[in-house]
C-alpha cells in the first residue's frame, strides 16, 4: 500500500524523520540514522516520478507516433501533479 503525503519534505536523515519509531518505519534504529536516509527508506519523492515521466515524454517526441505518445504522457504528468497537489 502507498500513501501520498502533501506539503511535506522528504527528510534528509532517518533521525530527522517524523515516521521514525512510529511503526511505519523503524529505520531510526540504524547506527547512522543521524547521517543519511536508509537506502531502503520507504519514503519516495513525487519529484523522482515526475522526472521519469518527463524523460519518457522527451524520448517519445521523435516521430508522429512519438509526438502522440508525448502528448498522452503530458496528460498523465498533469494528472499526477494535480492528484499530488504539486505546483510549479
Amino acid at each position: 500500500m502507498s500513501v501520498i503525503v502533501t506539503k511535506a519534505e522528504i527528510p534528509k536523515t532517518c533521525g530527522s524523520c517524523e515516521a521514525s519509531g512510529t511503526g511505519v518505519c523503524r529505520k531510526w534504529t540504524y547506527k547512522d540514522c543521524g547521517q543519511k536516509r536508509a537506502d531502503d527508506c520507504p519514503l519516495k519523492s513525487i519529484d523522482g516520478l515526475i522526472e521519469k515521466v518527463e524523460q519518457l515524454k522527451k524520448s517519445c517526441a521523435n516521430d508522429s507516433y512519438g509526438k502522440c505518445m508525448a502528448n498522452a504522457i503530458s496528460h498523465v504528468e498533469k494528472l499526477i501533479k494535480e492528484y499530488c497537489e504539486v505546483t510549479e
